[in-house]
């Protein structure tokens, strides 16, 4: 149900009241009692193979005919773009009750995919995203996001690697450390400095 925060100021005599539903529908429910039933039925029973060896090819198939590669996509690149972050995270809590490394390990767009759709453009998301619906293949794909960087882990302001504009194509240089599953990703985000920006915050460096 809804529950109301307490009312902060917002300059000189004015209060804003934030209101968060943390209400699930019906429909949202079923999905999630479906996932839940999944992962007690498929996943728990196969935890020490998956551990041991890898997530199994015919589990991954599974988890990509149930629809848990594709949750992040909008529904015109094949996901399902009804379901909100709070209803993904749901999703991902039940698969987890099975096993949590294979609920880590689920093939997807993932962080990659989320930097395409919020900035890139339409034809890049159409173009890099939608193989991770494909139906032959896109339970084999995953994203990835090159993002720390020595001691320093994911501060922005210490990124070193750079991007440098060469004719219609970009260079970049530098090192990468800890890439998530990006032994085995097919589409790598590579956060970067742009060479030729004085811009005084480090995101709009990137």
């Amino acid at each position: 149900m809804p529950r109301r925060l307490p009312r902060y100021a917002r300059g000189p005599g004015q209060e804003v009241a934030v209101t968060i539903s943390f209400e699930v529908g019906e429909d949202l429910q079923d999905v999630v009692e479906a996932v839940e039933a999944f992962a007690l039925d498929q996943v728990r029973p196969r935890l020490r193979e998956a551990e041991h060896a890898g997530l199994p090819e015919d589990l991954a198939q599974a988890l990509f005919e149930l629809g848990l590669c594709t949750l992040a996509l909008p529904e015109s690149l094949g996901g399902l773009d009804e379901l909100d972050v709070c209803g993904a995270a749901l999703v991902s809590e039940a698969l987890a009750w099975g096993d949590l490394g294979v609920a880590a390990a689920v093939p997807g767009p993932r962080s990659a995919g989320a930097c395409v759709l919020e900035l890139g453009s339409a034809e890049q998301a159409a173009r890099l995203l939608a193989p991770f619906a494909d139906e032959e293949q896109g339970w084999q794909r995953s994203g990835t996001l090159a993002w720390a960087e020595g001691p320093f882990g994911v501060d922005p302001d210490a990124i070193e690697a750079t991007a440098r504009r060469e004719g219609e194509e970009w260079l970049l240089s530098g090192t990468k450390r800890y890439v998530w599953a990006g032994d085995r990703a097919t589409l790598t985000v590579v956060l970067a400095r742009d060479a030729a920006s004085q811009a005084p915050d480090p995101w709009d460096r990137l």
